[in-house]
């Protein structure tokens, strides 16, 4: 069975316990001014149970907001970034349900396989294969839960990868209806920009 060789991580029970979505977060989230509609959508994903881990963008004139936020919310995070070839530094905040998570994408961050992190960021197996080209890759127009939930679909799993989407997406409509408004008018929007 793999893997071969694991290591299992020993963290403290408290530390795994992952954070509830309440009608409290889901205020804090609804209201911030601060947050993209998608990290939005993202984050009660995330509180869903959908995934595991997300990102926030970093204001560079404000680097504190979406911390505070985050730790409003109760969310571990912590800043990440990547250097592109020209140099350019690109930062984020890393957000995990709970501290084991956020610590070992924080540790693995240059040895994670795209597949791990596929499945961490809450696609199916399926689309992540698909994405690594182990699988064929199906593309098509968008609904407006794949335009803010998926990547890639695959071609012999897409009917069940757009299932999935569709589910996370009426559980993020049922826990939010003012983020599934708010998502619903910039899909019209972006769909409209496409046409004309």
């Amino acid at each position: 069975m793999l893997p071969v060789k694991h290591k299992l991580i020993n963290s403290p029970e408290s530390q795994r316990k992952v954070v509830p979505l309440t009608k409290k977060r889901i205020e804090v989230i609804e209201s911030s001014s601060h947050l993209l509609t998608v990290e939005k959508v993202n984050l009660l994903a995330l509180l869903l149970g959908h995934k595991q881990v997300t990102d926030i963008a970093v204001d560079e004139k404000d680097k504190s907001s979406a911390a505070q936020l985050l730790e409003t919310l109760g969310l571990p995070s912590a800043l990440n970034y990547y250097i592109d070839p020209d140099g350019v530094r690109h930062e984020w905040l890393q957000v995990a349900i709970n501290k084991p998570t956020l610590d070992y994408v924080l540790e693995r961050r240059e040895e994670l396989t795209v597949l791990e992190a596929g499945v961490l960021y809450g696609y199916p197996s399926s689309a992540c294969l698909a994405y690594i080209g182990f699988l064929e890759q199906a593309w098509f127009d968008k609904t407006l839960a794949e335009y803010f939930l998926s990547g890639v679909f695959s071609v012999p799993y897409v009917k069940t990868e757009r299932q999935y989407f569709e589910r996370v997406w009426v559980d993020i409509t049922e826990a939010s209806p003012g983020v599934a408004t708010q998502a619903r008018a910039e899909y019209q929007e972006a769909i409209q920009s496409l046409a004309s």
